[in-house]
């Protein structure tokens, strides 16, 4: 007796069940079960709902945790490769981008001066020393490829400088806006008229005319004149302004250099 007052609720569940299932019983064995069974029935679902909602939920609530999972995995999966196509597409466009400057590179080449016979070696600029006004670079070529002090260095553009200093794997190169660099031209219009010029000390080239009287222009292309140790015909750059300096009584010409120096990346030393 004791414990069944210490379960009270527990006690009143249970009596209400063993009525009911003796109700149901006693209907069925009175004919009339069909009736009264079918209540019991409906009431026996009617508990059962909330349990079959709780069950349903667990369930739900398990598989969308691990459909959670799942999609976390794929979504990653996709990012990286995402990721894979994006350095494959940047490997391309690297790929194309270097292979343009060979063909530019290779078509200065096969154009006057050089021609066919030309012996060249192509090479990566490294590094540029911008404290010295791109006056220095160096290159990813050296003696192991044939490259030797004084050899010609030019880009798709033109001139760019001599070889200056090499070892084994690397030579550096002292471009023509250098003032120690000293070059003879002619002009585009009229190779008839030479002059001489140098690195100003301010990335670009001062000069002047041999012939005072010389026809030069604002807008004019310089070429190597042949003399010295480069080729005749090979780009310098373009007149950005001329004046006569009454005191040396010359007319001196400021030239921009037709290689851009900043953003050079590849060139050809030529043997």
């Amino acid at each position: 007796m004791r414990w069944f007052r210490e379960h009270k609720i527990f006690s009143v569940v249970a009596g209400i069940v063993i009525v009911l299932l003796l109700i149901t019983f006693g209907a069925y064995a009175s004919g009339s079960g069909s009736s009264v069974g079918n209540g019991f029935r409906s009431l026996f679902t009617t508990v059962q709902k909330p349990f079959s909602y709780i069950g349903g939920g667990i369930k739900n609530a398990y598989n969308g945790i691990f459909s959670y999972d799942e999609l976390q995995e794929e979504n990653e999966a996709l990012k990286k490769e995402n990721e894979e196509l994006k350095r494959e597409v940047n490997s391309n466009a690297v790929k194309k981008d270097e292979l343009e400057r060979l063909e530019k590179l290779w078509s200065a080449l096969s154009a006057e001066p050089f021609g066919k016979d030309v012996e060249a070696v192509s090479g990566n600029v490294i590094s540029i020393d911008n404290s010295s006004g791109y006056r220095e670079f160096t290159v990813d070529v050296g003696e192991n490829k044939g490259v030797s002090v004084g050899n010609l260095v030019i880009d798709e553009n033109g001139i760019v400088g001599v070889v200056s200093a090499v070892d084994n794997k690397t030579a550096k190169i002292s471009s023509i806006v250098d003032s120690s660099i000293k070059l003879s031209f002619v002009l585009k219009k009229n190779m008839d008229l030479v002059g001489i010029i140098r690195g100003d000390g301010d990335n670009g080239l001062e000069g002047y005319m041999v012939n005072e009287k010389s026809n030069v222009a604002e807008g004019d292309i310089i070429l190597t004149s042949g003399m010295g140790n480069f080729p005749r015909g090979i780009a310098i750059g373009k007149v950005s302004k001329v004046y006569y300096d009454n005191g040396k009584q010359l007319k001196v010409v400021k030239v921009r250099p037709t290689s851009e120096f900043k953003t050079m990346q590849k060139v050809a030393i030529v043997k």
